[in-house]
């Protein structure tokens, strides 16, 4: 609706509802596809996207076209994204605190990655992000936690009889993977616990990359695998660790994890990792352990890189 002529000329004679309705007809007319257009193409011809996922496509997207007042992407510049990553550098959180740069190049890296998917499929001509996070500072690598402090945890975890720290423990898993495990992936007959994807008792299951894995139960976990086992139920162990909205699993967990132990579950991960590196052993063949991919590897070499049943069990035994 157009307001009523006003004596000042320099004022809009279009509300914003009108101003909003003539950009969309714009856009419309030259072809444009609105941001959520984007999120919901992108979901439909990438395949399986998890729900997490998706939102942090919506949020990124959706903050970014909030900034430049424009909800139609493809009309943004180079300049623009510029723009963008200077507002992203300066401003600060409400305790005050600035940007970390190694969280603004992830932003930007993601962005650049939504604006890759566009240019393939014809939607913008450029990638205006390509080369805005080159020179940003990474984030900042912790050292391990102490010897002493990892085995009082592993003392403690053992008193507790916490079963998902243990099975991290030994097996260098993500918290994702361990949280997620069922009754039935324990598999003592065979010494394995089987990592893998389901859908059972309305619970999505997931890993990261679609990576299943069946690794050997190392003989410091195995009697309190043996303990418990009885006492499992078939289907998920831990369901109170499912978060529905977002099918993942095990947030709780290592929400709590620092207070309890005091340092981080994926710490667990990392000193497997590094352990694996000190003993020699392939990060080919650590990877059919920990998930952990060698950068660069192709599926074909994965097919063909295989360790033995014996070489994994061994390799598992290496875990101190």
């Amino acid at each position: 609706m157009v307001k009523r002529e006003s004596p000042k000329p320099w004022e809009p004679l279009l509300t914003q509802d009108d101003e909003r309705l003539l950009a969309t007809a714009v856009a419309l007319r030259e072809g444009l596809h609105h941001w959520e257009e984007w999120t919901q193409e992108r979901e439909l011809t990438t395949g399986r996207v998890t729900p997490l996922v998706k939102k942090r496509w919506e949020t990124l997207l959706k903050k970014f076209v909030e900034w430049s007042h424009d909800e139609y992407p493809s009309r943004a510049t180079k300049q623009l994204a510029v723009e963008y990553k200077k507002h992203l550098l300066t401003r600060t959180s409400r305790t005050g605190k600035p940007a970390k740069q190694s969280t603004v190049a992830k932003d930007i890296r993601d962005l650049s990655a939504f604006w890759n998917w566009a240019k393939r499929h014809e939607w913008v001509a450029v990638n205006i992000w390509e080369g805005l996070a080159r020179g940003l500072e990474a984030s900042n690598k912790t050292s391990l936690p102490s010897r002493e402090l990892v085995e009082a945890a592993d003392a403690k975890a053992m008193e507790a009889g916490d079963l998902i720290y243990l099975i991290q423990r030994f097996t260098g898993c993500r918290k994702q993977a361990v949280c997620g495990l069922r009754g039935r992936d324990i598999d003592l007959a065979n010494g394995l616990i089987h990592f893998v994807e389901y859908e059972q008792e309305g619970r999505i299951r997931r890993l990261k990359n679609g990576q299943e894995a069946h690794v050997p139960i190392h003989s410091r976990l195995l009697p309190f695998l043996t303990k418990a086992k009885d006492q499992m139920p078939h289907g998920p162990i831990w369901s109170q660790q499912y978060k529905a909205t977002e099918q993942s699993w095990g947030d709780r967990y290592g929400d709590t994890f620092p207070d309890k132990y005091g340092f981080n579950s994926h710490d667990l991960r990392r000193i497997i990792e590094t352990q694996m590196a000190e003993a020699n052993v392939s990060p080919y063949f650590a990877f059919y352990i920990t998930g952990h991919r060698v950068p660069g590897t192709s599926k074909v070499t994965q097919r063909y890189v295989r360790p033995t049943a014996e070489q994994l069990k061994r390799f598992v035994e290496i875990i101190h």
